[in-house]
This record gives C-alpha cells, structure tokens and sequence, in this order.
C-alpha cells in the first residue's frame, strides 16, 4: 500500500511544485503526505480500482491543526479512486474565497 500512495504523492507534489514528506508525515516536526510553501496536503488513496470511499472528518480536522502549527495557511485532503485522478476537499469558506477569487479574475 505505501508503494501505491508515494505514487499519489509525488503527482501532487510535482503538480504544485512541492515535495513529498518524508514517512508520510510521521516525525515528530513534518506532517501531512505533500507540502510546499503555502499548502500542506493529506493524500488518501485505495489499493485497488473503486467507485467510492469513505471520508474521516478526523482527515479534515488534523490536516488543519498540522497546516496551522506548521503556519501554512491552505490545507486539503487530496483523494483518489484509482491512483490516477485526484479530488480535493476544501473548507467551505475557502471554497468561497477562491469562487469569488475566480469570478473577479474573469471579469477583469
């Protein structure tokens, strides 16, 4: 299973321009599974095709706590159904944020 989730985190950490964390996050000082300077992310993937999982408010809860002590300011949990796609989940008032950051960028 590691082997399958070092694959989900090195394509997010390639994709933001970060770095993997060293055991996923297991000492003492570095937390999460990917990180770069703003964002510290939690990858969670299944061994095997799947058409759902289920997701842990605990995942949510903790990867905020670690992105607060490490003074990140964006944290997510990244999730994937078959180690090729990745979906994220956000807090809902930085999903707001970022839609109007979004509507103000198109608009001019």
């Amino acid at each position: 299973m590691r082997k399958i989730s070092q694959i989900q985190e090195k394509r997010i950490a390639n994709k933001i321009g970060g770095r993997e964390v060293s055991n996923s996050g297991a000492t003492k000082f570095d937390k999460g599974d990917v990180s770069n300077l703003e964002w510290l992310i939690e990858a969670k993937t299944k061994a095997t095709s799947a058409q759902s999982m289920t997701v842990q408010r605990e995942w949510m809860e903790k990867i905020k706590a670690e992105a607060l002590s490490q003074r990140k300011p964006y944290h997510a949990v990244a999730i994937s159904f078959d180690n090729k796609k990745d979906y994220f989940i956000l807090e809902d008032e930085f999903f707001y944020r970022l839609v109007k950051m979004l509507e103000q960028d198109e608009n001019g």
